[in-house]
């Protein structure tokens, strides 16, 4: 599965790609991205804040006598401001880490909501062929009948019309539950990249 550092390399290395190639990169933006976009803010935040932070250290004298290195006596207040801005900066960094962890989770170690949906886009694509098919067969042997009056029960008993049914129940039996799991976390996802 994948890490929620590995999520945030994935997305530095795409953009990475997309800056070097422009549109020819195959790795177009997704919202997941808006993840690592603000991991990405935040961290630079975090940055400039720490180093903010350092230009107020001083040398300074202790009681005893020895030089030791502390902060500007002058500046106390900004220092609290920076310490708060930090403590702040670091929570916002960790709910961001909750939540990919939680999309990870959700996506299943994708890091693209495009590839949870192209999954779902797959399974409707083969339910509606089946379905285009088992349709197929009743139009055909409608057609093999001429026109004339021939129930839809009698239809379903045609061993060519009763197994392109049979195939699409087992479809729909094996696909509808994944298609429904995919629905739910697609639906789970979407919020997170907001």
């Amino acid at each position: 599965m994948t890490t929620v550092a590995e999520f945030f390399d994935y997305w530095r290395d795409a953009k990475l790609r997309r800056e070097e190639f422009g549109f020819a990169d195959p790795t177009r933006p997704d919202d997941a991205e808006k993840l690592h976009d603000e991991h990405l803010a935040a961290s630079k935040v975090l940055e400039d804040t720490k180093a903010e932070v350092l230009k107020f250290l001083r040398p300074v004298k202790t009681g005893k006598g020895v030089w030791s290195v502390g902060f500007d006596p002058n500046a106390i207040e900004k220092i609290a401001e920076l310490g708060n801005l930090i403590e702040d900066t670091d929570q916002k960094l960790q709910s961001i880490a909750q939540t990919v962890a939680q999309f990870l989770e959700l996506s299943g170690g994708a890091c693209r909501i495009e590839e949870i949906a192209t999954r779902r886009a797959t399974i409707r694509q083969r339910l509606k062929a089946a379905e285009n098919f088992a349709k197929a067969a009743v139009n055909t042997e409608l057609r093999r009948a001429g026109g004339g009056d021939i129930s839809l029960d009698r239809i379903k008993e045609i061993p060519a019309v009763g197994e392109a049914y049979g195939k699409l129940a087992i479809l729909h039996e094996e696909l509808d539950p994944q298609l429904e799991d995919l629905d739910r976390r697609l639906a789970a996802m979407r919020p997170l990249v907001v």
